[in-house]
């Protein structure tokens, strides 16, 4: 798994990563009321904007229905983290259009970092801290982003 592979290295370099839980707030409404090929384009343009809003060497990821992951390799300081998750938010919360149908969706992200203040832990449990992390952030009212309970960051 790509995710281990990171691990190490965070262990070797000193590096941080984060993991990011993204999902969609509103997709099903999305998909529901314009039907499937507009949640098809919706989550293949998405996916690109997050791609471009992303560095070169960050992965991302499409898990299943309107749930993706982002792995920040080198998990800068908690500002530039912060300011990638902003940008994250404002890109997916831009407007769409499917047959002159707008569809407008927010994400709701939840971080972990590794390693962590929260002692050691493996690539799926890693995961899982971020997906708990995304509803804390969902719970928060949506549109933002909530990092692991025991992080040395605060949430958005």
């Amino acid at each position: 798994m790509h995710l281990e592979r990171l691990m190490t290295e965070a262990d070797r370099s000193g590096n941080r990563i984060a993991v990011c839980f993204i999902d969609l707030d509103g997709f099903k409404t999305i998909n529901d009321s314009l039907g499937h090929d507009a949640g098809d384009h919706l989550l293949k343009l998405l996916a690109a904007r997050m791609r471009k809003t992303l560095r070169n060497d960050d992965l991302l990821t499409r898990l299943g229905g309107d749930e993706f992951v982002a792995i920040l390799s080198s998990a800068q300081s908690p500002a530039t983290l912060s300011t990638v998750l902003e940008r994250l938010l404002e890109t997916l919360a831009e407007p769409a259009s499917w047959n002159q149908q707008a569809m407008r969706v927010t994400a709701s992200i939840g971080v972990s970092l590794y390693p962590s203040c929260g002692g050691p832990m493996g690539a799926e449990q890693l995961l899982r801290h971020a997906d708990h992390a995304m509803y804390d952030a969902k719970r928060n009212g949506k549109n933002s982003y909530a990092f692991q309970e025991g992080s040395d960051l605060t949430q958005a």
